[in-house]
């Protein structure tokens, strides 16, 4: 009882603080808004500001109806800062002021031990004795403004099974409406009574966990949000199909992932989440994983751990996370400081993003709660995210699903030559690009990812769906990743090329440099056969040029 007082008051504590809590947002680097004088109209200075711009390399666009001026610096070495000093004296400038950001307001579930989760909500609070970072989270709040996912979005669990009478997940928990208990098997899919999942350890339809993993990892997709009990998960709502293919020591075997998997597709699951590992590659399973592919799942991996220290899985692969298909997204584990744990596997080719996986309360057995870490953690975050973004967008492919995870990261440095991405999923941004998709623009809202992994491209082009970027990337995957010289490529362009796409993106001249150099890049791997043939038709042209010119130079030699 005490330590239920205990938690209300902690409750509403937070709610006092964080009711009206807001960062102070950091203003647009680079960007001011000029408010001119009463008595000088905007489109009376043109002439007077025009020459100021050419000086000073800045953009300036002018909002007639409200005689203000926004100005944008070309130039990066032009802070805010001198931007300010610059114009401040101006006699056509009543004051000038930075371009603040903006956010959403964020909304805030009233589940009691909500603060303890700085995975979804980061404020620099002191978690289980880990001192936190600021911002070192993937903006939940922020994304259950627009959405706290649905109940039509089936999650299959593969883990130790759920303990589905813990009142933070029961009302989330699949049901086979298509079953009855009645020792029949009524949907005729091989599996009596399977009302509530199934059991490949044990073969029978009580798929409860006998180890607390899955529980665990269950209550990251899916613990009830907003329901004033203990903690909320990635998505307030949802269905979670529990599918037991480990047993209470944490151990299984193929068979039962295979068995898993089938049924799965099956039963019409829309994500896998597999927070599992073996170190041999199994024919099958990757079959069956393309298998889901083709039903249109995706299939959430983990990197793995390592007790001593994680492994480059790039060279020592893991599996499931190192089958080369393109409906996983394998995830390494962050910590609260928004670096890769000392434990995670990575791998710049192999392993995606990262996701907080350190210090993570979730479900626990016997309706507790429970701190645990591991990559097993980081996937379920990245699993409950895909289940989000399709709530706000159902008729996405995986594919799309994958590139907006992907494509929406925030850019760690620590973590840029650790995965493909270089970052770690932003909710947030995630739910604005699905929503962007949604109303038909281009889908550059939010996104600070580089087109998975395609940083140039996609600076180039402006949006990671561009079907240049999207050629570009396919290459990558198709073509030079299946060879030792294509992926010694791949690591250079990654180690170099997010610097470049920042100068793309802060110089006009440089974007319309690298547009005349990808151009033709991107047509002959689109078109490789006209490509061809159009190179041999120069190439002999170029040919007959200088054979005709060096013909006519040729001295006339006399008889």
């Amino acid at each position: 009882m005490e330590k239920n007082y205990l938690r209300l008051i902690v409750l509403f504590i937070f709610l006092l603080l964080f009711s009206s809590y807001s960062k102070a947002f950091s203003p647009v680097e680079g960007e001011v808004i000029v408010i001119l004088k009463e008595d000088i109209r905007a489109s009376t200075s043109t002439e007077h500001f025009r020459s100021i711009s050419e000086e000073n390399q800045l953009k300036i666009k002018r909002l007639n109806r409200l005689n203000i001026l926004i100005i944008k610096s070309l130039d990066s070495r032009l802070k805010t800062k001198d931007l300010m000093k610059l114009l401040e004296g101006d006699p056509m400038v009543e004051k000038v002021e930075p371009n603040y950001r903006i956010k959403a307001a964020s909304t805030f579930p009233n589940d009691p031990d909500f603060p303890l989760q700085w995975a979804l909500h980061n404020y620099g609070q002191n978690v289980n004795g880990f001192q936190g970072t600021v911002d070192a989270d993937i903006d939940m709040p922020q994304a259950w403004d627009y959405s706290q996912c649905s109940d039509s979005i089936v999650v299959a669990v593969l883990d130790t099974g759920i303990d589905y009478t813990h009142p933070d997940i029961t009302a989330n928990i699949w049901k086979n409406t298509s079953e009855l208990p009645d020792s029949i098997d009524n949907d005729l899919n091989g599996y009596i009574d399977d009302f509530s999942g199934w059991d490949f350890v044990n073969n029978d339809n009580d798929p409860l966990d006998d180890n607390g993993h899955g529980t665990h990892v269950s209550g990251i997709i899916g613990a009830e949000g907003n329901n004033n009990i203990g903690i909320t998960g990635v998505c307030w709502r949802i269905k979670i199909m529990t599918l037991k293919v480990l047993d209470a020591n944490g151990s299984g075997s193929i068979a039962n992932v295979l068995s898993a998997i089938d049924y799965a597709i099956d039963n019409r699951a829309r994500i896998i989440n597999a927070s599992y590992v073996g170190t041999n590659y199994s024919q099958s399973e990757y079959d069956a994983i393309q298998k889901a592919k083709n039903s249109g799942i995706l299939f959430v991996a983990a990197a793995g751990n390592n007790s001593t220290g994680g492994i480059d899985i790039d060279q020592s692969p893991v599996y499931p996370a190192s089958y080369n298909l393109s409906n996983i997204i394998v995830v390494a584990a962050s910590d609260i400081n928004d670096n890769i744990a000392y434990f995670s596997n990575y791998g710049q080719l192999s392993v995606d993003v990262s996701a907080p996986g350190v210090n993570i309360l979730s479900l626990g057995p016997s309706l507790n709660y429970i701190y645990l870490s591991g990559t097993s953690m980081a996937a379920p975050h990245v699993t409950g995210l895909c289940a989000l973004v399709w709530s706000i967008a159902p008729s996405l492919s995986l594919n799309e699903v994958k590139s907006i995870i992907l494509n929406t990261v925030d850019i760690i440095d620590s973590q840029v030559s650790m995965t493909l991405t270089g970052g770690r999923i932003n909710a947030y941004r995630a739910v604005l690009s699905a929503f962007s998709i949604k109303s038909g623009s281009n889908a550059t809202s939010g996104a600070s990812g580089g087109g998975g992994g395609c940083f140039i491209a996609t600076a180039t082009y402006g949006s990671f769906l561009a079907p240049e970027v999207t050629t570009l990337r396919n290459f990558r995957d198709r073509i030079l990743l299946k060879s030792s010289v294509g992926k010694m490529f791949v690591r250079l362009y990654y180690k170099y090329s997010p610097d470049l796409a920042k100068a793309i993106n802060n110089y006009p001249s440089a974007k319309k440099i690298s547009l005349f150099l990808l151009t033709p890049v991107v047509y002959v791997i689109k078109y490789p056969e006209p490509a061809l043939s159009l190179f041999f038709m120069l190439c002999a042209s170029v040919t007959t040029l200088i054979l005709i010119v060096r013909s006519r130079r040729m001295p006339v030699r006399s008889k």
